[in-house]
């Protein structure tokens, strides 16, 4: 029973002990006037009863809080501004992309990996003739064969450490239109 002249309890802890504020209270902490509470209560802040909120999902809505929990219960307001700043520079990055390829900053993928492949054969033809060239160094016929073949021994050892199946191995087709791996 409240006694005439009585203060009014700003402040009281609901059955789940959570802390309840009056209206005229939280208008205080948060220094708002009624309306602008009115207006956020219209947008969507919680209420836990007529003249009373949950400071902590008050909070929480307002993003002035953090609770894993009831992260969804932030306001709209600030999940859309949130929302809006991400797109903005999703967009700005994709612009900078776009006219880093309009000024040819950036290279077809065919195209790169057409220039490996053919700097990669380079090499391969280089090392096969590694073996001839030096061995012509050699004046004995013998020396010059037992230097040639172990130059082309370890070659092609080295070569075969190189290749591999995976996600990069080029795939030809084998006449039974099945797809085998290319060994190189």
């Amino acid at each position: 029973m409240i006694m005439p002249g009585a203060a009014r309890a700003r402040v009281k802890f609901d059955n789940d002990d959570n802390l309840l504020v009056s209206s005229a209270e939280l208008c205080k902490i948060l220094s708002l006037s009624p309306e602008m509470l009115s207006r956020h209560h219209k947008m969507g802040m919680p209420k836990a009863g007529t003249g009373w909120w949950d400071l902590r999902q008050v909070l929480i809505y307002l993003g002035q809080s953090s609770d894993d929990t009831k992260s969804a219960t932030k306001s709209v307001s600030h999940r859309k501004l949130v929302a809006e700043a991400d797109y903005k520079e999703a967009k700005a990055e994709r612009e900078k992309k776009m006219l880093a390829v309009l000024e040819g900053q950036y290279i077809d993928k065919d195209d790169v990996v057409a220039e490996w492949a053919a700097r990669a054969n380079e090499l391969k033809s280089s090392l096969m003739l590694l073996g001839k060239n030096i061995a012509k160094e050699f004046i004995d016929v013998d020396n010059r064969i037992i230097v040639e073949n172990k130059v082309n021994e370890l070659v092609q050892e080295y070569l075969k450490s190189y290749t591999r199946e995976g996600k990069y191995t080029p795939r030809e087709k084998t006449s039974k239109s099945r797809t085998k791996t290319r060994k190189g």
